[in-house]
């Protein structure tokens, strides 16, 4: 990145960053200024000068994870029922993106919301999917390995309630 990039101010990455809305995001390999820069500075952008945008800033869910989460997230992975544990494959695993879904909602609505509402998203929504999501014993990534996808655990057993189970008595 050139110094004229690295002086560039939070709102003036951001403005690129929107002017693109809907283009597909180009992936760097290592976390790029502007992932941190808008990690740190959430919806402190808005201003009253600059109309709140309502379309999402990422256009799909892979986007999101791979364009924002993965490179901003960085745990020790250890993987075989020790530590965290993230799986390379992680949309195989219908719990990881029910979960990354939840969590891809919340951050929108937190970048848009200004004032603690990015700090209220770290803490209270990414730090306890996250916790579940890599619990490298019982999370939905147990059985796979920080290189590889292994499989994917089975799901609850669910049985139907008799017939007349939900209905009130007279």
């Amino acid at each position: 990145m050139g110094s004229d990039e690295r002086s560039a101010t939070v709102p003036d990455v951001i403005a690129s960053e929107q002017a693109g809305i809907g283009s597909k995001p180009v992936l760097a390999p290592a976390v790029s200024d502007a992932v941190l820069l808008e990690a740190a500075a959430g919806a402190a952008t808005e201003t009253a000068e600059t109309p709140q945008l309502r379309e999402p800033r990422y256009a799909t869910l892979e986007a999101y994870v791979t364009g924002f989460l993965c490179p901003i997230i960085a745990r020790r992975q250890v993987g075989q029922g020790r530590g965290y544990v993230w799986c390379p494959e992680w949309w195989r695993h219908g719990e990881a993106v029910a979960r990354l879904m939840a969590l891809w909602e919340a951050w929108e609505f937190a970048r848009l919301d200004g004032g603690p509402a990015m700090s209220t998203w770290w803490t209270v929504h990414c730090d306890g999917q996250m916790a579940v999501l890599m619990d490298a014993e019982n999370g939905p990534f147990h059985l796979c390995r920080p290189d590889h996808h292994t499989g994917t655990p089975a799901p609850l057993q669910c049985d139907p309630a008799p017939p007349g189970w939900w209905t009130t008595p007279e």
